[in-house]
């Protein structure tokens, strides 16, 4: 949390729009308004959009999250920010934001540092994308979001939803899946999801790659 003054911080709270959300729900869209979100329950991710309708999942984000990329601009957000699960969220518009940070400088320098650190971890995902194979990718999604992808009752990370984290077609990611599967490190179950069989051989594929 940041260390605010007590004047900002109530101030903060009171202008608050309180969310429900459900799985699916976009409460930030590309090319509308910047804001400044913190979720307060369930999780969300930062997605980039083409026009050829290609989606990137940047960014995933857990209860506690304030996120804040650019939202003390005035400038469009770049990104949407999609619901992956039910939950709640406060939200803020980037001009609140903003008046708040120039009245105390404090919260401004702990927003920038927020947006920072979200930016260098968007900016290593786009490495990751640009420089693995579809394959790699995949294995390094498991290795860091395995705890949302192996659920057997309710993934946050679906099966659709691979094809976004990893920046490749559906149909890679399911000959990758296969592979996998032919190997007995994973196995699909129902239509979402994925259970992981063989965590040894899943963390020996992962440093090779």
């Amino acid at each position: 949390r940041p260390d605010v003054a007590v004047g900002t911080r109530r101030e903060r709270d009171r202008s608050a729009r309180m969310r429900t959300f459900r799985r699916g729900d976009v409460l930030v869209a590309q090319g509308r308004e910047s804001q400044v979100v913190l979720l307060l329950d369930g999780f969300g991710a930062i997605r980039r959009g083409s026009r050829e309708g290609k989606q990137l999942l940047l960014f995933v984000a857990s209860a506690g999250e304030f996120l804040c990329v650019n939202a003390v601009t005035f400038a469009e957000s770049p990104f949407d920010l999609t619901c992956l699960t039910d939950g709640t969220a406060a939200t803020w518009s980037g001009r609140q934001i903003r008046e708040l940070a120039a009245d105390d400088p404090a919260f401004g320098l702990w927003l920038l540092d927020r947006a920072v650190a979200i930016g260098l971890q968007v900016t290593a995902r786009v490495d990751t994308l640009a420089f693995l194979d579809a394959r790699r990718r995949l294995l390094r999604a498991f290795a860091e979001h395995g705890d949302l992808v192996f659920d057997r009752r309710q993934p946050v990370i679906s099966r659709s939803d691979l094809p976004a984290l990893v920046g490749t077609s559906r149909e890679m990611v399911a000959r990758c899946l296969r592979h996998f599967e032919a190997e007995g490190i994973v196995a699909r179950i129902g239509r979402t999801g994925l259970v992981l069989r063989d965590a040894d051989r899943l963390r020996q594929e992962t440093e090779r790659a």
